[in-house]
């Protein structure tokens, strides 16, 4: 429900031609007033008539002739911006509307509610856009009342009616613009966006425009968390030590994109507003942080892999050295059962990770992945629809064949670290390694049965 009224409307409207009255006729009151002072009658009547001419100037009748006559047609308005893209490009600006609700991860022009609107053309003519912009309530422009509440804007364009509805489907017509057949410029930038088949030669057309609402929004947001007076207080009481510390913000990686170079006004109303100058947010690929532990690689069978043994390298170097020790004594002994201990804690360490850490059905996407892995790593998958393939998980051994991968992993990589004692891993020793290993892993698995069941 709308809380203003023509009356509210009218008021507006008075009230911005007031202030152009007196902003336009400033430089003559002064004069006037020095005249007086002075005594100066002939300085004094021509002041007087320049201001008279001034105050009729802004009459209401006169003023919106001349705005929905003239300066109307020297302007093209829009939140998206031709001139943004090149200086010199003369394509229609548009003006975002009803725009499609992005996805919580996206932002973009309708993630503002109240986007500005942005002109270009004649300089001469920006008062429109002024009057466009002057505000009726703390949260509609003339402009939202004139495209939103016409039957409350009409009223207050003209004494007669009918030369009111005129004046009103001008300015509709001007803030919306005309897109029965927009127009595009040499250069303005082309996307061709294939549809259909390569074969049928089809493409749309798109045009990128620039988001002057936007970037003005975004740069006059960043300037207020950065120049606010609290904000430059707290960054200046850093180095007091009486003053009372408070938090302050900072923007790194902040970068400017400059158009217009020195006359930014040629490009639009808000990049002169702005200086021409527009923020531009660090825009970089994400980065990968690992967990640490190691993963399965997409067509993989096992979790014993060349990753799996990277995480577990230093024991293996520990191992080998003892392998490559000929003495066999007390201490060389304890050693090995040591590590051999670390290191089946540390296979089982990954596991818990993989089993607690990732939701049920996390190895759906390793197809590959051995089944009885697919138990140990994964006990819960057999709970979801359509993974009855697991559901008789307590009815199998599948802790004997781990047992038996892990051994065999182990015992393949000491083979290889160890290639020069390729005689102290015969049959026998492989034997001997195999149930060394498998021995550990029977012990600490009966301490970590969560791990194990």
């Amino acid at each position: 429900m709308t809380d203003i009224n023509a009356d509210t409307f009218r008021q507006a409207v008075t009230a911005f031609l007031q202030a152009q009255f007196e902003k336009k006729s400033d430089k003559q009151h002064k004069a006037l007033d020095k005249a007086r002072e002075a005594g100066d009658s002939a300085a004094i009547a021509n002041l007087e008539a320049e201001i008279a001419d001034i105050r009729d100037k802004y009459a209401r009748d006169n003023w919106m002739d001349e705005a929905a006559n003239r300066l109307a047609k020297q302007l093209n308005f829009g939140t998206h911006i031709s001139k943004g893209i090149h200086p010199d490009a003369k394509g229609d600006n548009v003006t975002f509307s009803n725009p499609p609700d992005l996805p919580d991860t996206l932002i973009g022009s309708q993630t503002i509610g109240d986007l500005m609107l942005d002109a270009n053309g004649n300089a001469a003519a920006l008062p429109l856009a002024a009057f466009f912009d002057w505000p009726v309530t703390d949260s509609l422009h003339i402009r939202d009342v004139i495209q939103q509440h016409p039957e409350l804007a009409q009223p207050a364009l003209a004494a007669d009616q009918q030369t009111a509805a005129a004046y009103l489907q001008i300015f509709q017509t001007t803030l919306s613009g005309d897109m029965t057949a927009p127009q595009t410029h040499e250069r303005n930038k082309q996307i061709l966006w294939p549809v259909g088949s390569l074969d049928e030669d089809a493409y749309h057309c798109l045009v990128p425009l620039y988001p002057s609402a936007l970037t003005h929004h975004v740069k006059n947001t960043l300037d207020d968390l950065r120049w606010s007076d609290t904000n430059k207080t707290a960054r200046s009481n850093r180095y007091k030590a009486n003053a009372e510390q408070q938090p302050y913000v900072t923007l790194d990686n902040l970068a400017v994109l400059q158009l217009g170079g020195a006359k930014p006004q040629n490009i639009s109303q808000l990049m002169s507003k702005q200086g021409g100058r527009n923020y531009l947010l660090p825009s970089l690929p994400p980065t990968y942080h690992s967990d640490g532990y190691p993963g399965l690689t997409r067509n993989g069978t096992t979790l014993f892999n060349k990753s799996l043994y990277r995480h577990c390298s230093l024991l293996f170097c520990g191992l080998s050295e003892v392998v490559k020790n000929p003495r066999n004594n007390v201490d060389v002994r304890e050693y090995r059962t040591k590590l051999v201990e670390k290191l089946v804690l540390r296979v089982l360490d990954v596991a818990k990770h993989h089993r607690n850490d990732h939701p049920a059905g996390w190895t759906r996407q390793f197809e590959e992945l051995d089944e009885m892995q697919v138990f140990w790593l994964d006990p819960h998958r057999g709970t979801l629809d359509g993974e009855s393939d697991y559901e008789n998980r307590d009815e199998e051994d599948w802790r004997t064949p781990i047992k038996k991968d892990f051994a065999a992993w182990a015992v393949a990589r000491l083979q290889t670290l160890c290639k020069e004692q390729a005689q102290d891993f015969a049959d026998a020793e492989i034997r001997y390694w195999r149930k060394f290993f498998i021995d550990g892993i029977n012990t600490l698995a009966r301490q970590n049965e969560e791990v194990w069941t």
